[in-house]
């Protein structure tokens, strides 16, 4: 295949790159023109059968840019994961001509984030994946719309929701070109001959793989937990993590935030300053959103982080959890527990737990959140009866 051009020419948009040894084409369909890529070539020619499909094509009668690649496919072909990631956001994204709301399905892999845009709205239930659940490469997570196409972005590292771009306006800032990642899937897949390799019916690009593997929830380590995990409103990632070097998750921290939800996302989300985070944080009215994957080391108790799973509470120094809050958060620690073999007796308060560096003197977190005064009785009392 030629080689696409860098566009749009004087501010160019990046192209989505991976070294990722295991990589699959994103749908599996019979079209028989599913590896065939719409794009600008180097040479400025038109590749493919349907420039209108290409990356940076106008649309809305020349108002906007097209921001992702469309690829061909028919309604109800599976689409399944490129490679290793998180379901980072999921949510409506396009009435098609058919009357149907399909959707954009977010995954962060471990070089970009993919937008496997226009699938069905009921990809959850069929597939059993929650927002943060970890995929595989080659899963399958999704069905095609009833556009009958499969609209691909790529974004930076990340990001959760779909950028657009308006003629005239400024180069949305996290957005990546897909073109050159799917021109390397598609000429693996197609073993550089333009024709699709025969049986193959996962379309893996680099390894044998026939058929894609189960779906499982994230952080799972194959277990049978009896208590379901709390839907998770948004995996949004925090870059404040690190790894926990081999240690097991033997204990759950709970915190009490003292700021308003969209300050302590902002702030979590900062790669400078207090460099800060959690695994999860809840909101008042019981929304969960999680910012770092259980299997790394979040950075919300120094000296207990590497052994934690830290769980902020939105909330005021003299608030009580709400009741949505008590019910997201007794449900997630429940699952928690059951999922990492952790006793309820080692649920802690930020300022109770062992190991927390109390070298400035300690802290007033959890305050008063959890009833009963600052303190870990208080703690354990509410475990005791919610748990």
């Amino acid at each position: 295949m030629k080689a696409p051009k860098h566009i749009p020419s004087g501010d160019p948009v990046d192209f989505a790159s991976s070294d990722t040894a295991t990589t699959f084409w994103p749908v599996i369909t019979a079209d028989p023109k599913q590896f065939e890529i719409n794009y600008q070539a180097i040479d400025n020619s038109l590749v493919g059968s349907r420039p209108g499909r290409c990356f940076l094509a106008e649309r809305s009668g020349g108002a906007r840019r097209h921001v992702g690649l469309d690829l061909f496919c028919a309604h109800r072909d599976i689409v399944v994961a490129c490679e290793d990631g998180i379901v980072v956001a999921y949510y409506g994204f396009y009435d098609t001509s058919a009357g149907e709301l399909s959707y954009a399905l977010f995954v962060q892999h471990e070089n970009f984030v993919i937008n496997y845009g226009e699938v069905k709205g009921d990809a959850q239930q069929e597939f059993s994946w929650r927002i943060g659940d970890k995929v595989r490469a080659g899963q399958h997570i999704a069905r095609v719309s009833t556009t009958n196409m499969l609209h691909f972005e790529t974004y930076i590292n990340g990001t959760g929701r779909n950028q657009r771009w308006m003629t005239g306006a400024a180069r949305p800032n996290r957005l990546l070109n897909p073109t050159g990642y799917l021109i390397g899937l598609a000429t693996r897949a197609t073993g550089q001959a333009g024709a699709p390799l025969a049986g193959v019916t996962a379309s893996p690009v680099s390894a044998a793989v026939t058929s894609a593997p189960a779906a499982t929830h994230a952080e799972a380590h194959g277990s049978n937990n009896s208590h379901p995990k709390p839907q998770i409103k948004e995996f949004i990632q925090s870059p404040n993590h690190s790894s926990r070097n081999g240690s097991g998750i033997d204990m759950v921290v709970v915190h009490c935030t003292e700021i308003p939800l969209k300050e302590t996302i902002k702030i979590f989300q900062n790669p400078g300053g207090r460099q800060v985070s959690a695994h999860y944080v809840i909101a008042r009215d019981g929304d969960i959103y999680q910012m770092v994957s259980d299997s790394d080391r979040a950075h919300h108790c120094k000296g207990a982080n590497k052994n934690s799973i830290g769980i902020e509470h939105v909330g005021g120094e003299t608030d009580s959890l709400s009741d949505a809050q008590t019910e997201a958060s007794a449900g997630l620690v429940r699952w928690l527990l059951e999922q990492y073999d952790i006793p309820k007796s080692r649920v802690f308060g930020h300022d109770f737990a062992p190991g927390y560096d109390r070298s400035k003197g300690g802290t007033s977190c959890p305050d008063m959140l959890f009833g009963g005064g600052h303190s870990q009785k208080a703690i354990q009392d509410w475990v005791g009866k919610h748990v």
